[in-house]
């Protein structure tokens, strides 16, 4: 999601030099519902995940990235400018870095 979003943040330099990316091809608004596509995904995944290994740090994870998720797809479904798609970007930094933070916490 965050290269789509790297790549939809660059779409008239993208355009410009003929590359073929999704927001290219697509258009931002098809690519932003392919985005909260792949994290309605996510969120099925994880959720079957939590229920199968039934194991507490997983779902109390699990449970903490409902909120995230809604206000990242939030975030992207109202995104238009670059500056938006910029804003998403840190935004994605900053949720991978809590990620990989949190596997080090709850192990």
């Amino acid at each position: 999601i965050r290269e789509l979003i790297k790549d939809a943040e660059d779409l008239k330099g993208d355009s410009a030099f003929g590359y073929q990316t999704l927001p290219v091809i697509w258009g931002y608004r098809k690519t932003k519902i392919f985005m909260i596509v792949l994290l309605g995904i996510f969120m099925t995944l994880v959720t079957a995940v939590s229920i199968l290994l039934k194991e507490s740090n997983f779902t109390l994870i699990a449970y903490a990235l409902v909120p995230i998720t809604l206000f990242y797809a939030y975030r992207i479904y109202f995104a238009d400018t670059k500056k938006d798609f910029s804003n998403l970007s840190l935004l994605s930094k900053i949720i991978m870095i809590v990620g990989i933070t949190s596997m080090f916490i709850f192990r």
